[in-house]
């Protein structure tokens, strides 16, 4: 209400999304000068992180070391298993690193026993991203329980959210 008791309507200017009880994401911020990863995640030895600071808030993101022993061999973020129902998405943000070289990419593999990998289910050459987040997404054809992997080789990642987490 305003000075004369009348209603007023005000745009605030934000965004947001709202997610379902039960869903699983990670955006790696915290209030604390350290990333903050999910529970039961695994970063392997060349992912790196960094983040931008303003008001009080660390906004972490994922790269890796760029050099070339890091191009096929840890480098992956895997997430704790993950339960996706048929045709359910996992979300995520990517941007180019410093480089667009074509060399640099982000996979994306899926498992079933956080071993046997195969081929990715997604892949995007830096070349193609700009340095701005862009969200992307997987959709999973089956029910089931999965580990998701992103190889990360001369790219940032962010704000990965979908499926459900299993206990």
């Amino acid at each position: 209400l305003d000075k004369n008791n009348e209603e007023q309507t005000y745009t605030l200017g934000f965004s947001g999304n709202v997610l379902a009880a039960n869903t699983w994401y990670v955006d790696f911020d915290n209030t604390k000068s350290s990333i903050l990863f999910a529970e039961g995640s695994v970063a392997e030895s060349g992912i790196r992180y960094d983040y931008s600071y303003d008001a009080g808030l660390y906004n972490y993101y994922l790269y890796s070391y760029t050099s070339d022993s890091y191009a096929n061999a840890n480098n992956k973020f895997i997430t704790p298993k993950l339960h996706a129902s048929a045709g359910d998405k996992l979300v995520f943000d990517v941007r180019r690193d410093n480089s667009g070289e074509e060399k640099y990419n982000l996979k994306v593999y899926v498992s079933t026993d956080r071993k046997t990998w195969g081929e990715p289910k997604f892949t995007v050459s830096a070349a193609n991203l700009t340095s701005s987040f862009q969200t992307k997404e997987i959709t999973f054809d089956e029910e089931g329980d999965y580990y998701v992997a992103f190889a990360v080789y001369g790219v940032r990642i962010d704000n990965v959210i979908g499926l459900t987490k299993v206990d």
